[in-house]
């Protein structure tokens, strides 16, 4: 039996020509939603709902980088800083979309050994 792929192996950000894999305390979440139209809505007198689909299938990705160092931190936030950012990311099949960071966080937390570390979590939103 393969040895599992790591979660850091599975979702990468472009910086410049190259591909940056996350830390390895990194998880993800992915989800996409259809983008309607103004038009879209329900009848008032029939109840059935008019659809105008704009866009299928527009991803969302939620990015947790867990206990990570302060050079980590300094890298990451640096990879999410462009108004336009690449990721790669596998749902089963890898898929590749222009995104924008949406909110960010990050957490000062206590290490065993009392240095601190951080934990940075980003939304992004694809163009």
């Amino acid at each position: 039996m393969a040895d599992p792929t790591p979660i850091s192996d599975l979702i990468f950000v472009k910086s410049g020509n190259n591909y940056v894999a996350l830390p390895e305390n990194t998880s993800y979440s992915a989800r996409w939603n259809d983008l309607d139209s103004d038009e879209t809505g329900r009848s008032a007198g029939t109840g059935v709902l008019n659809r105008e689909r704009i866009r299928a299938e527009v991803w969302e990705i939620d990015i947790a980088c867990s206990m990570i160092s302060d050079p980590e931190l300094i890298t990451v936030r640096s990879l999410f800083a462009p108004a336009e950012i690449t990721v790669k990311f596998w749902v089963g099949e890898w898929i590749e979309v222009q995104m924008y960071g949406a909110q960010g966080s990050v957490d000062c937390v206590a290490n065993p050994n009392g240095v601190p570390s951080w934990n940075f979590s980003i939304s992004l939103t694809e163009f």
